[in-house]
């Protein structure tokens, strides 16, 4: 058996170089230690910006090869010291998926793109071509080799990026935020890659916050926060420390948040980690006892909007059709409207073609056919510029949005090109720094900054033009669940003040908790159009569009049978139904004693 670690962290501390002549070093990791043994399966857990994506940059050498700085310490891969080892020469025992998947894409079609670094390794030509056709259709790409990587969606792009790393066959598997772009199904096929490319002696060490989909590998955890190490340990022990991590912001399984606060409540259920372990430990609790009356659970009650302070203007798409300069039929036909102050979500598989209508909305496509209207304009003759005056943007990709040399320019931009005096762009700026908490960065180049924190610039630089119609595509991807979380508050306060809101997004916890109203699109088509719960209980939709329920509409459609109200799909909702359900049945049992 072979001792050596895979991954090897001794004592490392480091800091970019500073921006300006003259300012001090600030380390993003403090004496960071520990080891990743050949074979583990390893998951870094922390907030935006804790220095997750540094520390695993050190193990192909980027840091601090190419990045300078001050480095102290060991990063050992392999036994091999990653600070005087040759990246290239790193590259072929790591494969390194970057979070950002199009800042390692460059190729002019899908195939190419994967079989670059195995020409470079001198591969035979029919090894090139099994290993290509293999990882493309591991990752569910083989359909799309001949096509440009540019025309293919966020999701596509982070599959094409993970098929190239997956054809090198590296001994250890590095990954940046893996899932970050997928659709509910492409996660799980993904588990289901790795878990196959896994069952050897490949080590994986992975940075995500989607702690839900990390767990079933049932991996060590190692935390970081404020640039150490706060937690090491198998999944277990995180139930102990679950008040400790999530007053750091770090993310926990769904279910162990659950079971965490029924036992803070006096609900005695044991430490559960996945869904399954869940369900089995909740159904047992529910059934245990005598049946009494079942408790009435009236319907979720909608919040009562205020008056709004602002009137967006009505959204109509009509039978609009769209084809890309490829071929590619992105839209056929939909037909789709938005009234004024809604919250509406689309929903989708990868290249579903929810970006592509998305954009119709603003203008920076327009139809092929039919039309759309954004209050009295029609956008095929109406200017960008013009539409972006009532409908703001935010692309999935920040780096696509973001241009000042500062943070605070960025910010100020759109508001000081609308129009406003410096008093009230000054003012918009501080709210933005604030509400991101940017106002350390407020003075550094976008472009320095972290990938979590850059998307903060670009919600930061258009929610700070106020606009009636705000677009977000994927807005919480990468970002840890407290600042998602107060994202999402800061959204539906814009919601409660009138404006509409359309969310792009994979994250059907997100839909669950936050969205009232839920559009579905598979094939460049509205497949459903109506409430989460109603979706959520469309196995043959969820199915045709490639989406999975979230953990607990499942648990709560599972749990029915013993009384529990299948609508109950938001955490404090679920929590309010169990505790009621089971003081219920503990009465009933006590009344018969």
């Amino acid at each position: 058996m072979n001792t050596t670690p895979a991954l090897q962290f001794d004592n490392i501390t480091y800091a970019y170089p500073p921006l300006r002549t003259g300012d001090e070093e600030h380390p993003v990791l403090r004496g960071i230690h520990f080891t990743v043994a050949q074979g583990e399966r390893a998951v870094l857990l922390g907030r935006t910006g804790v220095g997750k994506t540094t520390l695993l940059l050190t193990t192909v050498g980027i840091v601090p090869q190419r990045t300078g700085g001050l480095f102290r310490g060991r990063a050992v891969v392999l036994g091999e010291d990653a600070r005087f080892t040759p990246v290239p020469d790193l590259a072929r025992r790591v494969g390194f998926l970057f979070q950002d998947p199009e800042v390692q894409l460059f190729h002019v079609r899908v195939d190419d793109e994967v079989a670059f670094a195995l020409e470079n390794l001198g591969l035979p030509e029919e090894e090139i071509t099994r290993r290509v056709t293999w990882a493309l259709e591991m990752v569910g790409l083989a359909e799309e080799a001949h096509r440009r990587p540019a025309h293919l969606s966020g999701g596509q792009k982070q599959r094409l990026a993970l098929a190239a790393v997956l054809a090198m066959q590296p001994q250890i598997l590095v990954l940046d935020e893996p899932t970050s772009s997928l659709d509910p199904a492409a996660r799980q096929e993904l588990r289901e890659v790795l878990a196959h490319l896994l069952s050897g002696e490949r080590t994986l060490f992975l940075a995500t916050q989607e702690v839900d989909w990390a767990v079933e590998f049932g991996p060590t955890f190692h935390a970081l926060a404020h640039g150490e190490r706060l937690f090491s340990g198998p999944s277990t022990a995180l139930f102990d420390q679950a008040q400790r991590l999530e007053a750091q912001g770090i993310p926990l399984p769904q279910v162990t948040r659950i079971a965490h606060k029924l036992r803070s409540l006096g609900i005695p259920t044991p430490p559960v980690f996945t869904e399954q372990e869940a369900l089995t430990a909740w159904q047992s609790l529910l059934a245990a006892r005598p049946r009494g009356p079942i408790p009435s659970f009236p319907p979720h009650p909608r919040a009562q909007a205020p008056e709004p302070l602002l009137h967006p203007p009505p959204i109509h798409v009509e039978d609009v059709h769209f084809t890309y300069e490829d071929g590619t039929h992105a839209l056929r036909g939909v037909t789709w409207q938005v009234e004024p102050g809604e919250m509406v979500a689309l929903v989708g598989a990868n290249a579903a073609g929810k970006t592509t209508l998305a954009k119709h909305l603003n203008g920076l496509l327009r139809p092929t056919r039919g039309r759309v209207r954004v209050g009295d304009r029609d956008t095929r003759d109406t200017s960008v510029a013009l539409l972006a005056r009532d409908v703001g943007y935010v692309f999935q990709n920040p780096d696509h949005q973001i241009f000042a040399s500062t943070v605070r320019e960025e910010i100020a931009f759109a508001p000081r090109n609308l129009g406003m005096t410096e008093e009230v762009v000054k003012g918009r700026v501080e709210e933005m720094l604030h509400l991101f908490d940017l106002q350390e960065v407020a003075d550094y180049p976008p472009a320095v900054l972290g990938a979590g924190q850059r998307r903060k610039v670009a919600l930061a630089s258009v929610l700070a033009a106020h606009p009636p119609v705000l677009i977000l595509d994927e807005p919480t991807v990468g970002l840890d669940p407290l600042s998602a979380r107060e994202l999402m508050t800061r959204v539906k306060d814009l919601h409660r003040a009138g404006h509409t809101v359309i969310l792009i997004t994979h994250d059907m916890a997100l839909v669950a908790e936050w969205v009232p109203r839920v559009t579905v699109m598979a094939q460049g088509q509205v497949l459903f159009d109506g409430e989460p719960n109603d979706l959520f209980a469309r196995s043959h939709i969820l199915q045709q569009a490639r989406l999975l329920p979230p953990p607990l509409a499942r648990l709560a459609h599972a749990l029915a049978p013993l009384g529990f109200p299948p609508d109950a799909i938001q955490e404090d909702r679920f929590l309010q139904a169990f505790v009621t359900l089971f003081r219920a049945q503990q009465e009933a049992h006590d009344g018969r004693v």
